[in-house]
């Protein structure tokens, strides 16, 4: 849950760019 929240807060945070998300790949990588 915590991670989910994580990836929430970046996506939430505004690391979108064009409708893609640029940070979520990073994220994913880290789980």
């Amino acid at each position: 849950i915590k991670m989910k929240g994580k990836i929430m807060d970046v996506i939430q945070k505004g690391y979108t760019l064009n409708g893609k998300v640029i940070r979520y790949a990073k994220v994913e990588v880290g789980k």
